[in-house]
């Protein structure tokens, strides 16, 4: 067993092939639980939604809770665990970034279509991707950790609603740091699909946007996900 997080409220392990996150909720804040979904009941939902979307991320095996009066006490979900994958943010410490040219066009055309599907992560950072290498050794981008997924019906490439997720991945200052402008220029021109202007111009707008704006979409957009927003089908 490797011991991959242990703080008060998660914990996250991988045993084998399978990895299991436990998330304890805090007294105070398990009125906030009555009537919802647990956190892990949430991820389990939304990792097998992008799953159905042909977006690359882990199985989930099981989920358990444990509820009294209806609140929340505690959740585990148990997923897959792909043997040798890395997350983003470490792959980038590493600083392998350069001359890994289909990773950064494979994050772009991943994003493109949860976008397109209506689907915001909320929680695109670095360190909530995997980098696995595929059957044919390529390297391929696994979106974990999806809690906050908000579903808005509709395709939303470009808005200011995947303007989060957007950020999240090049904009935000320490992303800058770990990745080169090459690979941050060709995630943008895969997601826009070879449009080289437009490209541009989301840059703009994610470099622009300050760090304020952004934590304040992003915060709209997790309760838009957590009052009601469903999924589809």
């Amino acid at each position: 067993m490797r011991w991959i997080k242990s703080e008060p409220s998660t914990r996250i392990w991988v045993d084998g092939d399978v990895c299991y996150k436990h998330y304890l909720v805090p007294f105070h804040l398990r009125f906030r639980t009555f009537g919802q979904r647990s956190r892990a009941r949430r991820e389990r939902a939304n990792l097998e939604r992008l799953g159905r979307m042909g977006v690359a991320t882990l199985d989930v095996i099981a989920v358990h809770e444990r509820r009294a009066f209806g609140f929340v006490i505690d959740s585990t979900i148990a997923t897959t665990w792909v043997a040798g994958a890395t997350s983003l943010e470490h792959w980038f410490a590493r600083g392998k970034p350069c001359g890994h040219i289909e990773l950064s066009r494979e994050l772009g055309r991943t994003l493109a279509r949860m976008h397109a599907g209506g689907l915001v992560s909320n929680s695109a950072s670095p360190r909530n991707w995997l980098v696995a290498t595929g059957p044919d050794e390529r390297l391929v981008p696994m979106v974990i950790d999806q809690v906050h997924v908000a579903d808005l019906a509709s395709d939303v490439r470009g808005s200011s609603a995947a303007i989060v997720d957007l950020a999240q991945l090049l904009g935000r200052r320490p992303e800058r740091l770990r990745s080169t402008v090459g690979f941050r220029y060709r995630v943008l021109l895969a997601y826009c699909d070879g449009d080289r202007t437009a490209a541009r111009r989301l840059w703009r707008r994610i470099s622009g946007g300050g760090r304020w704006r952004t934590k304040l979409r992003r915060w709209a957009s997790v309760v838009r996900s957590r009052l009601g927003v469903r999924f589809r089908g």
